[in-house]
C-alpha cells in the first residue's frame, strides 16, 4: 500500500479506457467523417479531370490529329493556304538518324539536296528513341513537312515550335527507303 490518503481518483479501475475525470472522449480525426468526405470528393474530381483530358487532349502522334490541329492553330496571314508549298530553296531542313539502315540519312540529305531543299545537318539522332519516323515542322510550316513526309513515305508529322530548322526528319526503325530525288521535286 501506499502511503497517500484515499482520493476520488483511486476508485477508477486500472484497467479502464478512461483516465481521470477531467478528460473528455477524444475523437480519432482519422475516423472523422468529414476527413473522409473530403478526400473521397477530391479523389473524384481527379478522376473527373484525368477522364476529360483523355477525351479532349490532342493526339499529337496521330497523323491526322496532329496536321489538323496544327493547320487550325497557324492563321492565315503567317503561313501559305493548304495547297500553296514555299519554294525548296527556302526551306531549311535537318535529317537524322534514329534508327534506320547506316547510310539513311546521308542518302535522304542528297535526295532533298538534289530537289533543292537546304539541308543544314545530317547525323545521328541524340534525343529520345522514336518508335517511328517523323518530320518535325517549325510555327507556318505545316504543308512542306507534310508533303515531304508524303515523298519520304513517313507517317507522322508534329510541330516543333523550338527547332532549329524549318522541318527536321528523324528516320526510325521502320524507315526502309524513301523517294527518288524526282519524286521529291518541287511541283
Amino acid at each position: 500500500m501506499n502511503s497517500f490518503p484515499h482520493d476520488e481518483f483511486d476508485d477508477v479501475p486500472e484497467d479502464s479506457q478512461r483516465r481521470g475525470a477531467y478528460r473528455g472522449k477524444v475523437e480519432d480525426p482519422k475516423a472523422s467523417p468529414r476527413g473522409f468526405i473530403g478526400i473521397l470528393t477530391f479523389g473524384g474530381l481527379a478522376l473527373l479531370i484525368g477522364a476529360l483530358m483523355f477525351i479532349f487532349q490532342p493526339r499529337t502522334l496521330a497523323p491526322d490529329a496532329s496536321s489538323t490541329n496544327a493547320e487550325s492553330s497557324t492563321s492565315a496571314s503567317s503561313s501559305p493556304t493548304p495547297r500553296e508549298l514555299r519554294d525548296p530553296a527556302e526551306v531549311n531542313v535537318e535529317i537524322y538518324n534514329g534508327g534506320a539502315y547506316p547510310g539513311a540519312a546521308a542518302e535522304v540529305e542528297q535526295q532533298l539536296e538534289d530537289a533543292g531543299y537546304q539541308v543544314t545537318a545530317a547525323a545521328n539522332w541524340q534525343g529520345v528513341p522514336l518508335s517511328q519516323s517523323m518530320v518535325f515542322y517549325s510555327n507556318g510550316y505545316v504543308n512542306e513537312a507534310s508533303e515531304l513526309a508524303d515523298q519520304l513515305s513517313i507517317e507522322l508529322i508534329d510541330s516543333d515550335p523550338e527547332a532549329s530548322a524549318n522541318l527536321y526528319i528523324v528516320l526510325g526503325p521502320d524507315y526502309t527507303g524513301g523517294a527518288s530525288p524526282s519524286g521529291l521535286a518541287a511541283e
